[in-house]
């Protein structure tokens, strides 16, 4: 049996206790399952993380691009060019079509009170990296399915 998120009530109230989100790598969740429209389930998502872990403050942070990264090293991700090389024009519209509806969801997130940040040019890896580092005194709990991030634990992640 599906269990269906109902309304979870008032935001979390700070504590000290942060739930760092890598947003559109959360987002790919909602792609894989085909599905066009995922603002709502996304923020029951995080609400519902926020509740479980007993985070007062949920941030999603969000990717701006890797310029500076291809600038150190051109042959990162170069493999992507390939990959989406052969992508037919209705591959292409549907992925537009994601990044459309996870902007709306970033967007709801920011109607939430729900701080959003975005870089351009710096990917969400790096700046929930920085961001830890600044709250080095608070409980972090970070949503991701990127392994980049076991380096990043620690007793406060």
């Amino acid at each position: 049996m599906a269990i269906e998120f109902t309304s979870l009530g008032k935001p979390p109230t700070p504590n000290g206790n942060l739930l760092v989100v890598d947003g559109l790598n959360l987002a790919f969740r909602w792609k894989h399952q085909k599905k066009e429209f995922f603002k709502v389930e996304y923020v029951r998502t995080i609400e519902s993380l926020a509740k479980s872990y007993g985070c007062g403050s949920i941030v999603v942070l969000g990717d701006g691009g890797s310029d500076y990264r291809k600038q150190i090293d051109p042959m990162y991700k170069a493999n992507r060019k390939e990959r989406y090389a052969d992508q037919t024009e209705e591959e292409k519209l549907e992925f537009e079509q994601f990044l459309g509806e996870f902007q709306k969801t970033v967007d709801l997130c920011n109607e939430k009170g729900y701080l959003t940040i975005k870089y351009k040019g710096v990917e969400a890896d790096d700046i929930i990296a920085l961001w830890i580092e600044a709250h080095k005194d608070s409980k972090n709990i970070i949503v991701s399915t990127d392994s980049d991030f076991y380096q990043l634990i620690n007793p406060t992640v």
